[in-house]
């Protein structure tokens, strides 16, 4: 038998919470110190213009709006996102998790198989930075924010049957600078090929977006020349990762249409318990447990020590 899924499959590719990304960019674009001397500013104006204690109210409205949500999730009190509901114990991801097999797994049953098989697997990173004056509110630097998300939601509302090959995204800041970092974008797909087919299908939504930028290069070359795009992608032959009472993210948040044992289109995930040959590193990677780098020295028992 195989490892156990966290999950069964569901009917339909699970949403995601709404998340502000441009109000991500602009906080990221002030330090810790020009957001509260901006703070102290406006505080300032309101204790010039308004009586006591009313000068008082839109600030303490504010700090209220901002930690009561925090402190209602911390609580259990409020309905959290699905990709911030911690899975507990020890998970890792299954990269054969969509082999016909393995159809209409409940939560909790074991995959049919153990055996591992190569890995099909591409990564796009894809990001932009925004180095004008405006920062983050540059209007171009907005619109091409606004493409990439439908390009994105493009492919996550894709029909099964269209096969697009996207498995799932998910977007972070870098903190490489102190301020002004942009915006990256972790695609996984099934395959280089698929990303080919999506970027160059007719009526899709990326060749419109990419002339669009193009245009500015020629025509806008000064602002152009301050809005950066890039892009790397990756073939993958073999991949492993842990999560320790994390979310579902990574590799651990793949989710792919299968065909059920009913025969119904399904959406299976790939976050499977990290028992088994999948409890180290070396049996997720489908080495031997003896396994290590020529000159390196003897590994201690990892799972030795787990059982202290």
């Amino acid at each position: 038998m195989g490892p156990t899924f966290v999950s069964g499959d569901m009917l339909a590719r699970p949403s995601r919470g709404t998340v502000n990304g441009l109000l991500c960019l602009i906080r990221d674009d002030f330090s810790l110190q020009g957001l509260l001397a901006i703070g102290v500013c406006i505080q300032a104006l309101f204790t010039y213009f308004l009586p006591a204690p009313y000068a008082y109210i839109p600030g303490a409205a504010l700090v209220a709006a901002s930690l009561l949500p925090h402190i209602m999730g911390k609580l259990g009190l409020s309905k959290q996102a699905q990709e911030c509901i911690i899975v507990p114990g020890k998970t890792t991801a299954f990269l054969d998790f969509a082999n016909p097999v393995h159809a209409g797994k409940p939560p909790g049953a074991p995959a049919l198989t153990d055996e591992k098989r190569p890995a099909q697997l591409a990564v796009m990173l894809i990001g932009s930075r925004s180095s004008t004056a405006l920062g983050a509110l540059e209007p171009s630097f907005v619109e091409m924010g606004e493409a990439i998300g439908a390009m994105v939601k493009e492919l996550s509302t894709a029909p099964p049957e269209a096969d697009v090959g996207f498995l799932n995204c998910e977007s972070y800041i870098p903190s490489t600078h102190a301020s002004g970092n942009g915006i990256m974008h972790c695609i996984y797909w099934k395959s280089y090929d698929h990303i080919m087919r999506w970027v160059h299908q007719p009526g899709g939504r990326h060749f419109p977006a990419w002339s669009k930028f193009r245009q500015m290069q020629r025509e806008r070359a000064t602002l152009a020349s301050k809005i950066g795009i890039w892009h790397e992608i990756f073939e993958v032959s073999n991949a492993e990762g842990i999560y320790q009472n994390m979310p579902r993210m990574g590799l651990g948040d793949l989710w792919e249409a299968v065909r059920g044992y009913d025969g119904r289109v399904v959406y299976r995930n790939s976050l499977v318990t990290g028992t088994g040959r999948h409890a180290s590193s070396n049996g997720r990677m489908g080495y031997t447990e003896r396994h290590r780098a020529p000159g390196a020295e003897p590994e201690p028992s990892y799972r030795e020590s787990e059982k202290q």
